[in-house]
C-alpha cells in the first residue's frame, strides 16, 4: 500500500509540474511542512505593505495578534477543526498531535496566510491557548501553486 501511494504521489507530482520543475524543487520546507495549498487569490493589494521583511522566526513565535500588528493583515484566514479529515495542506498538522489529542479533544486552529514576498505565500496555523493564538506550525509555499 505505501509502495501505492509513493507511485501515486510521484505521479501527481509528475502531472501537475509539467514544465520540467520537480516536486521537491516546490517543496520550501519549514518545519517538515508541506508545501500545498488551496487556491488563494494573488492579489496582493491588501494592507501587507511590510511584506518584504517579514520573519520567519518571528512566524514561529509571535501570536497571530502580535504578527498581524507588524505585517497587516492577512491575506485570507479561517478557523476549523483538528480531525480525521485534514486536507492535504494541513496534513502537518496531524504530526503537532497524537490520535487520542484530535479524536478526543476539539482542537481549533486559526490558518492565516501572508503574502511573504512576491514569490512566496506564508501560511501559519495557531491555537488558541488561554487568551491568545499561538503559532503550531508553518509553510512558506510558491505564489501561483495550484493543488
Amino acid at each position: 500500500m505505501l509502495l501505492n501511494l509513493k507511485y501515486c504521489t510521484y505521479l501527481i507530482c509528475l502531472s501537475t509540474f509539467p514544465l520540467g520543475v520537480s516536486c521537491k524543487e516546490n517543496k520550501k520546507d519549514i518545519k517538515n511542512t508541506s508545501v500545498i495549498h488551496q487556491n488563494i487569490s494573488q492579489d496582493d493589494n491588501s494592507k501587507n505593505s511590510k511584506q518584504i521583511n517579514m520573519n520567519i522566526e518571528e512566524a514561529k513565535t509571535f501570536t497571530f495578534n502580535k504578527f498581524k500588528l507588524k505585517y497587516g493583515e492577512p491575506k485570507t484566514q479561517e478557523n476549523f477543526k483538528v480531525d480525521k479529515a485534514l486536507s492535504e495542506f494541513r496534513i502537518e498538522l496531524y504530526n503537532q498531535y497524537t490520535k487520542k489529542q484530535y479524536t478526543n479533544e476539539e482542537i481549533i486552529i486559526k490558518e492565516a496566510t501572508w503574502s511573504f514576498n512576491q514569490e512566496y505565500n506564508l501560511t501559519i496555523w495557531y491555537e488558541k491557548q488561554q487568551t491568545s493564538w499561538q503559532p503550531v506550525d508553518l509553510s512558506k509555499w510558491l505564489k501561483g501553486t495550484v493543488f
